[in-house]
């Protein structure tokens, strides 16, 4: 069995200073297409809480599927305070 991933990196060397978590951004090709990448189950350690960081603007109404694909929220903060498992993994 295996998973189909949309490849995320950091934004910053260290941790967002007001939230203490890390900020990512979804990686795309040149042409615009998303980075991809299939990986075993078994490869897979958890998953991530991704959160949009909104900014100042306003953002139109966006149902919560479609967050990872709205044009105007493009980094992520990983939630590492959604269970202990993912504090302990994230420090």
């Amino acid at each position: 069995p295996c998973a189909l991933v949309h490849w995320y990196e950091r934004t910053a060397p260290e941790p967002d200073e007001a939230t203490g978590l890390w900020q990512v951004e979804a990686q795309y090709a040149s042409d615009g297409s998303p980075i991809l990448g299939i990986v075993h189950l078994d490869t897979i350690t958890r998953a991530a809480h991704l959160m949009p960081e909104y900014g100042s603007d306003f953002i139109c109404a966006i149902a919560p599927h479609e967050t990872l694909d709205a044009p105007s929220i493009r980094t992520y903060f990983v939630n590492k305070y959604i269970d202990h498992h993912a504090f302990e993994t994230l420090q």
